[in-house]
């Protein structure tokens, strides 16, 4: 029964007051890391949307019409909890961090949240050290977004690297491009990254849930 504590409807009201220097910023916007569950935003009273899931972050662009630059702004959030979405009790209302970020500099630059590590896969076959941990020879063909938030057509040049959790590299790879004002582009390299003798993930199962030991 959730513990038998409160649901409810709590708002929020945070005033800030950006640089003035923040004029010439192309692209600014308010980053909510966690609201349980589900939140409306207003900014100056104007509405910036809503995101109705509690375990994942939103984000909303800032007109500069309706950011006041150099003068008192105020952020109103509105949480409602009064919908349980679990079995168990997850608790209202913004619990983790939030944040304001302005690019000062127009041109092209990684977007937020623009890296994505996906297809990755063992190559080879796959072995076991004494404490049961398993690595192979593996790929991975990294995706990176760029976006160019100026005006006008701009080259970009990309440096990646992959480290191991000594700090060691593991491998890296370097790319550019062109990119029209305003447009943007998912970067990949000409193939995939070759990992040799990569640690892979240890999948231990605990009743119905499965934890991925980070190696």
């Amino acid at each position: 029964m959730h513990g038998y504590l409160p649901f409810g409807i709590a708002w929020y009201r945070k005033s800030f007051t950006p640089p003035a220097s923040l004029s010439a910023a192309a692209t600014m916007y308010i980053d909510f890391d966690g609201i349980q569950t589900k939140s409306q935003v207003w900014l100056n009273g104007e509405f910036l949307g809503s995101w109705d899931y509690g375990y994942t972050g939103s984000r909303y662009f800032l007109d500069k019409s309706v950011l006041k630059l150099g003068e008192s702004n105020v952020l109103a959030v509105r949480v409602d909890c009064t919908e349980p979405d679990g079995w168990w009790y997850d608790g209202g209302g913004i619990y983790r961090n939030v944040r304001f970020t302005a690019v000062m500099s127009p041109g092209p630059h990684i977007a937020p949240w623009g890296l994505y590590v996906g297809g990755s896969k063992p190559t080879g076959e796959i072995s076991w050290d004494a404490e049961g941990n398993p690595s192979a020879d593996s790929e991975l063909m990294p995706q990176i977004e760029v976006w160019n938030n100026g005006s006008a057509s701009s080259d970009f040049s990309l440096a990646l690297t992959v480290k191991d959790k000594s700090g060691a590299t593991v491998v890296s790879t370097s790319g550019k491009g062109t990119l029209a004002g305003g447009a943007g582009v998912n970067w990949s390299p000409e193939k995939a990254l070759a990992m040799p003798a990569a640690k892979l993930c240890k999948i231990v199962m605990l009743s119905r849930f499965a934890c991925c030991p980070s190696h």
